[in-house]
């Protein structure tokens, strides 16, 4: 079991949970301890109160019919007060006011000489040694002196200890199931938390890196550039580097603030209608200047009317961003990038997809380029973050995205939405 364990879960893990399930086991274990203690004076206590109530009624008989009390000890007397709990007989004195013993019932036990009558109560109860057992013993002050009944405690004694012994044997038992249900309690809440402890060092690492680069590019330039003295043109090359790299690390910055504030959960943004549609085409003419840089066309395709989305616009509008800065990034220079709002009807949901005639990204890279700082390859441009940032806008308003094949041959983005959203 244990190789088992050490295959699926982490060193940290199993120490971490076990930990938690010691310190769980030590509280219900201190828990238990008080809990059978104040149950054990309870049935004590109730036991006790059964004995003097039934040596109460021994002792009212007594005082109302003295012959037929005396009579015999183990016998009930009209069927009530002869016997005590558990068939233990009730046994029967008489003392005169100044302490003598004038009567016994048949079969008693004979009482110690140091055994003597309150002094000025009324009636009273203790516990006393009686013959080498422990007795139960009440007083009662009668007009012609005392009367005093006893009941032996041993059967009580009994059953105390047999609830003790149960209690002492089901404790270790207890601790040990309770052990094992915290560790796994403790080892499945500590499997999430572990892995977003690593894709947090992960993040933390990458997005070091991501921005070291830019920085160490500057400085490299600004560090060759001061080197000695050079013409216009060489410094004018310098700067143009210098704010190329600013520029990618400011949009790194700025997508690393977007996602944080939606990782955050901040006050969401008020939802509202969104149209589709409408958003493919402002979104073509405001990445028309990017594609033709790039020598591209974007293309505006099926754009069904009337597919309304209810979601914050400025994350829809993030999204469809996102989707189209990447695919203009990543496809052929002088290629084509194809923009759809259509509906789907198996099953019926509302669709913003977005294709490129670029390589494409691989079925096996599929999953990964959605985690931050991923990329298809090594040679891609960007930082990594764009489809991180749409799965994480697709989640939020309640959609799926998927990346597939396009038939222009590159990567096909699809962000789809239940229709009954919109």
């Amino acid at each position: 079991m244990n190789l088992r364990l050490r295959g699926r879960f982490s060193r940290r893990e199993l120490l971490s949970a076990a930990k938690v399930a010691l310190v769980a086991t030590a509280l219900i274990g201190l828990s238990y301890g008080v809990l059978v203690v104040l149950l054990d004076f309870a049935v004590a206590f109730h036991l006790t109160g059964q004995v003097d109530r039934q040596l109460a009624a021994r002792l009212q008989v007594a005082e109302s019919a003295p012959a037929q009390a005396f009579s015999s000890s183990g016998v009930q007397i009209r069927g009530r007060y002869g016997l005590g709990i558990y068939g233990e007989p009730i046994a029967l004195w008489a003392f005169s006011p100044r302490g003598q013993l004038l009567r016994t019932a048949a079969d008693d036990p004979v009482l110690p000489a140091s055994l003597r009558p309150p002094a000025r109560a009324r009636s009273q109860t203790l516990n006393y040694g009686v013959e080498g057992d422990t007795y139960r013993l009440y007083w009662l002050r009668t007009r012609g002196g005392f009367l005093l009944a006893g009941e032996s405690l041993t059967e009580l004694g009994h059953v105390e200890a047999v609830l003790v012994a149960s209690e002492l044997i089901a404790f270790p038992f207890l601790l040990i199931v309770f052990f094992l249900v915290a560790l796994a309690i403790g080892l499945r809440s500590a499997r999430p938390v572990e892995l977003a402890r690593r894709r947090q060092l992960e993040f933390t690492a990458d997005a070091s890196h991501e921005l070291r680069t830019p920085l160490s590019v500057i400085e490299a330039e600004v560090s060759l550039a001061r080197r000695r003295p050079r013409g216009e043109a060489e410094y004018q090359q310098v700067l143009d580097q210098v704010a190329r790299e600013a520029h990618r690390l400011r949009e790194i910055v700025e997508d690393l603030l977007w996602l944080a504030r939606l990782d955050s959960e901040p006050a969401r943004p008020p939802p509202e209608p969104v149209d589709l549609s409408c958003l493919v085409r402002e979104t073509a003419g405001r990445f028309s200047s990017l594609a033709a840089g790039r020598r591209q066309q974007i293309e505006v395709a099926a754009a069904s009317e009337g597919l309304f989305v209810t979601a914050p616009a400025g994350w829809i509008d993030k999204l469809a961003g996102t989707l189209v800065d990447n695919a203009c990034r990543h496809g052929r220079q002088g290629g084509l990038v194809r923009l759809s709002s259509l509906q789907l009807n198996s099953p019926r949901r509302l669709c913003l997809r977005v294709e490129d005639d670029g390589a494409g990204i691989a079925e096996a890279d599929q999953l990964a380029v959605r985690q931050r700082f991923r990329r298809a390859s090594a040679t891609s441009e960007g930082h990594g973050l764009g489809l991180a940032i749409a799965d994480s806008v697709a989640r939020e308003t309640g959609g799926q995205l998927r990346i597939g094949r396009s038939s222009l041959g590159g990567a096909l983005v699809e962000v789809t939405w239940p229709a009954g959203r919109g």
